[in-house]
């Protein structure tokens, strides 16, 4: 038998300087860009290869994220 002991859990609201801050914890110091990952990315999202390699340099190398953002961003 298991017993599940949870600890309470509290929320803080972030400042406004947290919240704009980078993470730097999350931000990868080296990216390795493939030109195949950025022809992909260019041709699913219909922009520019320059484009393409910024984003995927914006999403620490996540192909799915960098398609994600470069979509969010047309949209507004």
């Amino acid at each position: 038998m298991f017993y599940i002991v949870t600890k309470d859990i509290r929320e803080e609201a972030l400042t406004i300087e947290q919240a704009l801050a980078p993470n730097v914890d999350t931000i990868p110091s080296v990216v390795n860009i493939s030109d195949e990952d950025i022809q992909f990315v260019a041709e699913y999202a219909g922009v520019s290869k320059e484009k393409a390699r910024d984003a995927i340099f914006r999403a620490g190398g996540d192909i799915a994220k960098a398609i994600e953002l470069l979509e969010q961003e047309k949209r507004s």
